[in-house]
């Protein structure tokens, strides 16, 4: 969906809830083919004119790093291998939502609205984008490169300090406009 021009929101797709746990592999089969693919793969959103590009590798089974990645947890948060992940039922009922915060982010600037806080930071010498719904408590994490950005992540923020430790982060870089560090 492009922009609506509407300042009171942006709208959010329905979240695709697992209705049955016990069909958890089934749900991300679902995920993968109905929302990955075709809005990451097949197509790909675009960040300040920039491709939006999915991290394939390394595999997963079937899926790609970038699914994967938006699926799972790494409880440890120091592990880029995908074997290390468990699943993440927050994050992947929220899928559907990273596309349209991506191509929404501009609209939520441009109307001041405050849905979508934008801040960049630096990730061993990269600079990564923050976008976080802030109503929704939601994060998208894009790393830019030469003339594209990577997918890094999307979560759900569960904890109120991390939600108020995120926007700190923002109100810090909206006062410097600069990467923090």
């Amino acid at each position: 969906m492009i922009c609506t021009k509407d300042t009171s929101k942006v709208c959010l797709p329905d979240m695709i809830e697992c209705e049955n746990l016990a069909e958890w592999n089934n749900y991300l089969n679902k995920l993968y083919v109905e929302v990955f693919k075709p809005q990451f793969i097949e197509t790909v959103p675009t960040f300040k004119g920039w491709d939006v590009i999915s991290r394939r590798e390394p595999m997963d089974g079937n899926w790609e790093h970038g699914f994967t990645h938006m699926t799972h947890v790494d409880l440890l948060h120091n592990s880029d291998d995908p074997n290390d992940r468990i699943p993440d039922l927050r994050r992947s009922e929220r899928l559907n939502w990273v596309r349209r915060i991506i191509e929404n982010y501009e609209c939520s600037v441009e109307y001041n609205c405050g849905k979508i806080l934008y801040w960049e930071e630096m990730y061993r010498g990269r600079v990564r984008c923050n976008l976080l719904f802030k109503e929704e408590r939601f994060l998208v994490v894009l790393e830019q490169r030469r003339d594209i950005y990577f997918l890094i992540t999307s979560f759900y923020i569960e904890r109120d300090w991390e939600l108020n430790k995120r926007i700190k982060k923002f109100e810090i870089y909206e006062k410097q406009k600069t990467p923090l560090v």
